[in-house]
């Protein structure tokens, strides 16, 4: 929540963003991470690791966003 809210400062400086705008991005947000994450273990499990390597994340984002 305070680095979505510190990155939409950074990028729109003089403007503010609601209470239910941050909810609705910090929702999409964990959307996505447990998208990727979700992805990146069924890689790491097709090829029989036990860890999940930046490779199986970078899959995973490549197949997940587009």
């Amino acid at each position: 929540s305070k680095l979505a809210h510190q990155v939409v400062k950074h990028i729109c400086p003089n403007t503010g963003i609601s209470n239910k705008a941050m909810a609705i991005l910090n929702s999409l947000v964990s959307d996505i991470f447990e998208r990727i994450a979700a992805e990146a273990s069924k890689l790491a499990s097709y090829s029989k690791k036990s860890s999940i390597s930046s490779h199986e994340i970078q899959t995973s984002v490549r197949l997940i966003l587009p």
